[in-house]
């Protein structure tokens, strides 16, 4: 009989000690607050999402973040998350088991989170969910959403100008052989091309730029007397350069 109760005693203790780590387990070691934000932006205008993220347990925490867009991000647009020295953005997607390393935060500690959103052309509402998780438990993780509502910009030539290149013509003009283009892009100018098209609007020369700024390069050595236009284009309404005169 007390070999029979020793045996449920150890298995009674034994079960408690299950439960009770599970329980440990289950119990999140962060909050975050607020739980749910939206914010108003308009287009090529950066907006934030800040939130405190706080420990509740005594012992450092390492831990990730992930981000779920909960509805689609516009062609172009981003996100960025910042927390300790670390910044993520770009993917769809951030996973705990990433290859970087975890970010730490101090028992009883508080600390900063920033989820930027990047739009870019495109009005719309964003909404992206935004986890905490705790390196060592996977399990124990806290979310937050954030809406971004986007809208145009204050005027349409501001939309209009948003990534509006600039360049300038810096060889002789008029021109007999080559023409020189000084230019300079906006960061999220894409597909870029330098056209040049006669006086009834057809393309008779073109090239594709790469670079943010610096010279290019164009041979009209081979076009009839005349007047011509440069044009730089790129995922907006061509922009007129110059007029360019080529006489030999």
């Amino acid at each position: 009989m007390f070999l029979h109760l020793m045996k449920k005693n150890i298995l009674l203790t034994c079960i408690i000690a299950i439960f009770g780590l599970d329980a440990l387990l289950a119990q999140s070691t962060m909050t975050l607050s607020p739980k749910s934000q939206t914010k108003n932006t308009t287009i090529n205008t950066n907006v934030d999402a800040v939130v405190t993220m706080v420990n509740t347990d005594t012992r450092t925490l390492r831990y990730r973040i992930t981000a779920s867009p909960i509805s689609s991000i516009p062609s172009g647009s981003g996100w960025q998350v910042c927390y300790a020295s670390y910044c993520y953005g770009g993917s769809p997607t951030l996973t705990p088991g990433m290859a970087l390393p975890p970010a730490e935060l101090a028992g009883n500690g508080t600390e900063t989170l920033k989820f930027t959103y990047e739009p870019d052309v495109n009005v719309g509402t964003v909404t992206i969910k935004f986890c905490v998780y705790n390196n060592d438990n996977i399990a124990d993780s806290s979310c937050v959403t954030a809406t971004y509502i986007t809208t145009n910009s204050s005027s349409i030539q501001d939309l209009m100008n948003a990534y509006k290149p600039q360049a300038q013509i810096t060889s002789a003009n008029p021109a007999s052989d080559f023409v020189s283009f000084n230019y300079q892009l906006h960061p999220k100018n894409r597909n870029v091309t330098l056209l040049l098209t006669n006086a009834m609007g057809q393309v008779v020369a073109q090239q594709s730029v790469t670079d943010l700024q610096g010279v290019t390069f164009m041979h009209v050595g081979n076009l009839p007397n005349g007047v011509y236009y440069a044009y730089m284009h790129s995922q907006s309404e061509p922009v007129l350069i110059n007029k360019v005169i080529v006489a030999r």
